[in-house]
């Protein structure tokens, strides 16, 4: 991902030949230790190649005994095929194998997607489409589909188009504009987060496509107009997952308000780092989910008097 693992090697980038013939050795190596696979796509334009990416799923132990330069970062494994051309596996849960497709084919246009998305409170990840519901102590990602059609559906993007692929980067860019809320706002480099700026700056495909929308015979609008669908009406199943994150809240909340410090102290005495080891003792001998089970203050009170008179 990249091509810039292993640079203290004599790495070749890799022309359109030699991809169809290193995947062809990559395939049989896969099928012949089971492991499924999947190689990332390109922009047809593109007539070279720093790495080769991979999704996998599977055992990927029969690697070393190839006795090529292995480098392991999280998911991705990659290695040195035949002392000269990178290859990294990305590894992929069965079920997740399509959705990951989408999210890696043709260089940046999972990424491209994502922007549109999470405008309208999606975030697109390789493992699925999900939503983001901000809750009262942490925010939530929640599984909406692992359907590509599903996706494609919500940025009102032709389905047959995307499947037949892209010949150039220029068409791919096109048909990304043909999003009904599409604009240059949220791909502007002043409008994203400094993490993702340093890193969209090093992406070829990001920057090619950062001239194209501001090309002015383009014509992109600088702002959008309206909304994706709203996660809620698209998919079902989302309410209900709100409620219960807003139900486990309240009774996260109730939990604090009634076993605290303060509370603890008011009752006990205790202060500093006495209090501190009676709290400790408390929530190491109860577990919070019974806790949250005494339904009144008075219950938890109770509780807490019980323990101190026990503790003490």
């Amino acid at each position: 991902m990249g091509g810039n693992v292993f640079k203290n090697h004599n790495t070749k980038r890799i022309s359109e030949d030699v991809l169809l013939e290193l995947q062809k050795e990559l395939s049989n190596l896969c099928n012949s230790n089971n492991v499924v696979h999947y190689f990332v796509k390109s922009v047809k334009e593109k007539k070279d190649h720093g790495d080769i990416d991979i999704l996998y799923h599977g055992d990927l132990s029969f690697l070393s005994s190839l006795n090529y330069p292995i480098h392991k970062n999280g998911d991705v494994t990659s290695i040195l095929y035949l002392n000269c051309y990178q290859v990294d596996f990305i590894k992929t849960k069965l079920d997740e194998l399509k959705i990951a497709s989408f999210f890696y084919d043709y260089n940046d246009f999972g990424n491209l997607c994502g922007r549109l998305l999470k405008k309208n409170g999606y975030k697109l990840k390789p493992s699925g489409l999900f939503y983001s519901y901000e809750g009262l102590y942490k925010k939530h990602d929640i599984l909406l589909s692992k359907s590509i059609i599903d996706v494609l559906g919500i940025l009102q993007l032709d389905i047959n188009t995307y499947y037949n692929g892209f010949n150039t980067f220029n068409e791919m860019f096109t048909y990304i504009s043909k999003v009904p809320t599409f604009s240059s706002y949220p791909y502007q480099l002043e409008n994203v987060s400094n993490s993702d700026r340093a890193r969209d700056k090093k992406r070829k495909t990001y920057m090619l496509f950062l001239d194209w929308i501001n090309d002015p015979k383009n014509n992109i609008p600088s702002r959008s107009v309206g909304n994706l669908i709203y996660p809620r009406y698209k998919f079902d199943h989302l309410e209900n997952i709100i409620n219960d994150i807003n139900l486990q809240d309240e009774r996260e909340k109730y939990f604090r308000d009634n076993f605290n410090g303060n509370i603890v102290s008011t009752l006990t005495g205790l202060v500093n780092k006495n209090l501190g080891d009676f709290m400790k003792h408390m929530t190491q001998k109860y577990d919070k989910e019974i806790l949250r089970s005494y339904i009144s203050s008075s219950e938890i009170n109770n509780l807490i008097l019980k323990e101190f008179s026990l503790w003490n």
